[in-house]
């Protein structure tokens, strides 16, 4: 039972990485679907997974905001600390994988169609300040644009609480009225904003500081039947994107894909904040593959698909049978994994190396004072 603190971190770190293996899914089905031929099975179920897996990217944007509450309702932080805590963390990282992406557009310039502009001035000081989504334009690293959300939304959130004392308050109503407002604000604002993927956010807030009335509300059939449920509605949601039998067109339409969508997310996470996680779920989510996936977060999100390019050349070679399909599937997601651990070691390496002169500097202040 996911009871103590310790063990919900733990979950929710294997519910990440549940997250993130949906999203290595979507972006390799879309390598099998260039490949496979039009009518086959394998095609067939690379479309269902291009379109089932962008729940697991709004998942990570609902934990995203699941952690951005808990971490600022435990800590009290000036909202400008708490910003550049979290750029410190994010952005050497980033900086990794653009400098990877930028040494493979000079050597193959067609690499992507999105990025044909991005040796000029202006959209490169975009990429370099994390900024190009908010410019409207496509990020170098196309799958950056998740962490510009996320740290954008930790900036808000952390203003919000600095401002209007949210630590202090008892009414969880008003934070989450405070905290919706605020943020739909400035998604309204800025107009470039996919509001959709940005609602997520503060819908992962909203859960956490609801998490005491979940814990009263459900029951162990509930936690159990919720988790069953998922998939289910991954599936709906799924066919709701290729059938408009199901769905219809226009607002109304995208309200409610967003509706499923967020109603996957809701179901994988609410046996977290109750007290009836079910054992199974729970061995699951803490089990090692996942407790690994969940550590590499960031790193696994940005340069999954540079494995899945690499192996997409052997999709042809492998005549699409279903054991040769099998095989580059592992491959290739074993090989992002890989490739995200050894950028994480390349991070820590240069914060070891910057961590004595910091100390220095540190102390230098403290004599100073």
């Amino acid at each position: 039972m996911a009871g103590s603190a310790t063990q919900l971190n733990s979950c929710v770190h294997g519910l990440r990485g549940i997250a993130l293996s949906l999203v290595f899914l979507v972006h390799w089905a879309q390598q099998v679907q260039w490949t496979a031929p039009r009518g086959s099975a394998q095609r067939a179920i690379a479309d269902f997974l291009n379109d089932a897996g962008g729940a697991g990217t709004d998942l990570f944007l609902v934990l995203a905001g699941v952690y951005t509450c808990r971490s600022l309702a435990r800590r009290d932080v000036k909202w400008t600390a708490y910003t550049w805590r979290r750029i410190e963390r994010l952005y050497p990282l980033y900086a990794v994988v653009l400098v990877l992406q930028l040494v493979l557009l000079s050597a193959w310039p067609g690499l992507t169609h999105e990025t044909r502009d991005w040796a000029k001035p202006g959209p490169l000081i975009l990429n370099l300040l994390l900024a190009a989504p908010l410019a409207g334009q496509s990020p170098v690293v196309r799958q950056s644009w998740t962490l510009t959300y996320i740290l954008l939304f930790g900036a808000v959130m952390a203003w919000i609480y600095d401002e209007f004392e949210l630590r202090r308050h008892r009414d969880v109503w008003v934070d989450i009225a405070l905290v919706g407002i605020g943020t739909l604000a400035l998604a309204g604002a800025t107009r470039v904003l996919d509001p959709w993927r940005w609602a997520m956010l503060p819908a992962g807030a909203a859960a956490w500081s609801l998490r005491d009335k979940i814990r009263n509300v459900a029951r162990n059939r509930f936690a159990a039947g919720s988790v069953v449920l998922a998939p289910v509605i991954a599936v709906f949601y799924a066919l709701s994107k290729r059938h408009g039998a199901l769905i219809p067109d226009g607002l109304h339409g995208m309200v409610l894909t967003w509706l499923l969508s967020l109603a996957f997310s809701v179901c994988m996470l609410a046996p977290l904040l109750s007290r009836h996680n079910p054992r199974w779920y729970n061995s699951l989510l803490r089990s090692k593959p996942l407790q690994l996936l969940g550590s590499l977060s960031f790193s696994f999100y940005l340069l999954h698909p540079f494995a899945a390019k690499a192996f997409a050349a052997g999709l042809s070679r492998a005549r699409m049978s279903w054991v040769g399909l099998l095989v580059l599937t592992v491959l290739a997601y074993a090989a992002a994994a890989g490739l995200a651990l050894l950028a994480n070691r390349v991070v820590e390496w240069t914060r070891v190396i910057g961590a004595p002169h910091e100390a220095v500097e540190r102390a230098a202040e403290r004599a100073a004072a």
